[in-house]
């Protein structure tokens, strides 16, 4: 038998199959939100705080040194008790997290040095900015779509590089009379610093070189794009929307480098000082990481970096606790969920997307006066992911585009949500979602059911409990599939292919599951014979049992090709 999660009702292979079917069905369940909730301010913490999200979120973007979508890091700052000092935790999705943690050490070693005043912030600026220069040089060799680039992506291979597309865009469209005498300098010295870096013959083996202009390229892309409104420089030109997009965001998140920097060394300098005079990094990585997964699965489930913080304060009750966890990416939307129902640390931002190889790291030996608390979470947890596939299948899936995943923030801001629509246009928004849905409904292989027990059976079923629900999700490797099957409002969704059956109980008691492929059964007379093609999309098929009989058995069909059995035979006298 299975163990459950923490000691509760929930097993890894009920969270991970409610996780599969809800990806399924939707890869995005929300929108994107860039709003942090309002947090009481405690006495207990020195930082306010805006401040410990200032320092957080610069944290977690300057350590997206790769650009291995894969690989996450997740930063949090705790205050020590003596309100003397700060620790810098850092976890990783993937990969080594030595060459972050190094390059934090020595960006803590000037933040110590910042706070006790022995240089001049201006000096401090460019130690600071020397230092993440390096830590993040080949990542911003990459935002430049250098030709330097060490790896190269789909996102850079073939692409012209970012300050170039700049120029070719302000010398082609005469945009001199839209920017400014300082602007048009400031375009003309990054284009110029830029053309000096391509020239390095070997910029690893110049490195120095490289990094002297790296700063100062940063510096000019932060100086260019202060008080710069994209959006009046390029209306109505004859560009590509996309290029106008991406050259809004990458110039901006280019020049936030050296933004980060001012920022932390101001917040060094401040009044909160005594706790920059001790900064320390401290790693984390869950025991037995890599080994549990590979026994777990061989579809690269990951703890992601977030939530491998959430739990060590889970594993260390006794540390002093951030009140903010940042990726170097937006949280998923299984991330900010958790997070939410756990109740105690907080995202800033989500990008909505749902990702099936999520998963938890039930392994881990929790204290035990956290352990229930934990099963209530998770089950709670699972709750709410059922009851919005329930309400998906019923009512239809929102679209959401597939959203960026990059870290917003500008100039040390948070991006804040899109203004509210204007009057009279929240409705057409809705209905044109709505319209989305619906066509999709009607042109999709996909085939919704809903198959109920007849009425003459329902004498000794259990009573309904629609806050339990529970939900069992079978794909084509898992036939044939046979289980004992014990709820009140038990869900079996089923895909094969391209065929999505969901089959809804209204009233049942524990009976027995199985469901095999095709050419696995023998022919029944008192078997339901159902094309799917004549399955309705948007209102319930319902499946009767025979006079006297205790089950109900389902061969679905395409064009007369058979493609699976559906038996359920439920217990107790008829």
């Amino acid at each position: 038998m299975e163990k459950s999660i923490w000691g509760g009702s929930i097993t890894r292979r009920d969270l991970l199959r409610s996780i599969t079917l809800f990806q399924s069905l939707t890869r995005v369940p929300e929108p994107p939100n860039y709003d942090v909730p309002a947090l009481e301010i405690e006495s207990t913490y020195r930082l306010s705080i805006s401040r410990e999200k200032k320092i957080t979120s610069n944290l977690a973007f300057l350590a997206a040194t790769s650009d291995d979508n894969l690989n996450v890091m997740a930063v949090c700052v705790e205050e020590h008790p003596t309100k003397a000092g700060i620790t810098i935790r850092v976890a990783a999705n993937s990969g080594e997290l030595s060459e972050v943690v190094s390059g934090f050490e020595k960006v803590a070693r000037i933040l110590e040095e910042s706070a006790m005043r022995g240089s001049s912030e201006l000096e401090d600026r460019k130690s600071l900015l020397r230092q993440v220069i390096k830590l993040d040089f080949e990542r911003i060799l990459s935002r430049l779509r250098s030709r330097h680039i060490k790896k190269w992506t789909r996102k850079t291979i073939g692409k012209t590089p970012l300050i170039t597309q700049l120029s070719n865009i302000i010398r082609e469209n005469s945009l001199s009379t839209r920017l400014s005498q300082t602007q048009q300098h400031r375009a003309r010295a990054l284009h110029s610093l830029f053309i000096r870096l391509e020239g390095i013959d070997d910029i690893r083996a110049d490195k120095r070189e490289a990094e002297v202009l790296l700063v100062e390229i940063v510096r000019a892309a932060y100086d260019f794009t202060q008080d710069l409104d994209f959006n009046s420089v390029f209306k109505n030109l004859p560009l590509n929307p996309s290029l106008v997009r991406h050259l809004s965001e990458a110039l901006p998140k280019l020049g936030l480098y050296a933004s980060a920097v001012f920022e932390l060394i101001s917040l060094a300098r401040k009044e909160s000082w005594q706790l920059f005079q001790n900064v320390m990094v401290q790693p984390w990585e869950i025991e037995n990481y890599h080994r549990r997964l590979s026994r777990i699965s061989e579809g690269g489930r990951k703890v992601h970096a977030e939530v491998q913080l959430l739990f060590f304060y889970e594993l260390h009750p006794n540390v002093p606790r951030p009140r903010f966890i940042c990726s170097s990416k937006q949280a998923c939307y299984l991330c900010n969920l958790f997070f939410r129902m756990h109740g105690i640390f907080h995202n800033l931002q989500t990008h909505g997307k749902l990702y099936d190889t999520w998963i938890l790291p039930d392994w881990l030996n929790i204290p035990p006066e956290r352990s229930n608390d934990l099963a209530v979470i998770v089950n709670q947890f699972k709750i709410v992911l059922d009851s919005n596939i329930k309400d998906g299948l019923k009512f239809g899936f929102p679209y959401y585009p597939d959203p960026k995943e990059t870290l917003l923030l500008t100039d040390g801001h948070f991006c804040q949500n899109s203004p509210p629509a204007e009057e009279g246009k929240s409705d057409e928004v809705q209905s044109q979602g709505a319209e989305i849905s619906a066509r999709v409904c009607e042109t999709s292989p996909t085939a919704l059911s809903t198959c109920r027990l007849p009425n003459a059976c329902v004498e000794t079923m259990a009573p309904l409990a629609s806050k339990n629900i529970s939900l069992v999700s079978v794909k084509q490797n898992d036939l044939p599939y046979s289980q004992i099957v014990t709820m009140a409002t038990p869900s079996l969704h089923i895909q094969i292919c391209k065929l999505f059956v969901a089959i809804e109980f209204a009233e049942a008691l524990s009976g027995h599951l199985y469901i095999t492929k095709r050419g696995e059964w023998k022919p029944s007379k008192s078997v339901r014979v159902i094309d799917v093609d004549e399955i309705p999309t948007t209102s319930e098929m319902e499946v009767n049992c025979f006079q006297e009989s205790n089950e109900v058995q389902i061969l679905l069909q395409s064009q007369g090709a058979d493609i699976i059995y559906i038996k359920f035979v439920w217990e107790g006298p008829h």
